[in-house]
């Protein structure tokens, strides 16, 4: 092997298994009148949840999203 030209790093697959479901989350943020932030799902109905941070809105709600998507997969 010539050391002037190592070799090329192994890549990474670029796509998901085809039996590997995938669904968007669509989220509406807004931020109430008492300064916190209210998130919810526009493609789920009742999945909502507010928080003092957007980030922390998002971190309650990808949970609850992917339950519910779970539970509607898995009937």
């Amino acid at each position: 092997m010539n050391s002037n030209h190592p070799t090329a790093p192994k890549s990474l697959p670029t796509t998901a298994p085809a039996d590997v479901p995938t669904f968007g989350c669509v989220v509406y943020v807004s931020t109430l009148p008492d300064g916190r932030t209210k998130g919810r799902v526009a493609n789920i109905e009742g999945i909502e949840h507010i928080a003092g941070t957007e980030r922390e809105v998002l971190q309650r709600i990808v949970p609850a999203f992917k339950k519910r998507v779970s539970d509607c997969v898995h009937l």
